[in-house]
């Protein structure tokens, strides 16, 4: 008996350690946002990190919409406004923190798109 508590409290223990090391879905979408949009623009350090930070606070403020509308407390409509608004907001501040053309920048986003849909 005293060995199945052991046992039970070994694979606890390693189950909880692993499950706090993990990185949500938004924060490694954001570091790999900001990864490669620093390599692309050959941006310093500091800087891809004040992306990273504008793209996870982008990405917090969009989940709130996609939560709000699959609650249906806002139509499919009212969530693309949001979040057409959220996107120019946030896109702004990376375009003012990396002085970086808005073209160039546009073009780089819709580019990276099918990339991120692939990170989880």
């Amino acid at each position: 008996m005293k060995k199945y508590f052991i046992i039970l409290f070994a694979v606890l223990t390693t189950l909880t350690a692993f499950g706090q090391q993990k990185k949500n879905g938004k924060q490694k979408k954001s570091a790999f946002f900001a990864t490669e949009f620093a390599q692309e623009f050959s941006l310093s350090k500091e800087v891809e990190t004040k992306v990273y930070e504008i793209k996870l606070s982008q990405m917090d403020e969009a989940q709130v919409v996609f939560k709000a509308k699959k609650s249906n407390e806002i139509t499919p409509e009212e969530a693309k406004a949001q979040l057409k608004v959220i996107n120019k907001k946030y896109s702004k501040m990376i375009l003012i923190e990396s002085k970086v053309n808005q073209k160039e920048y546009y073009a780089f986003v819709k580019e990276l798109q099918p990339k991120m849909k692939e990170v989880k």
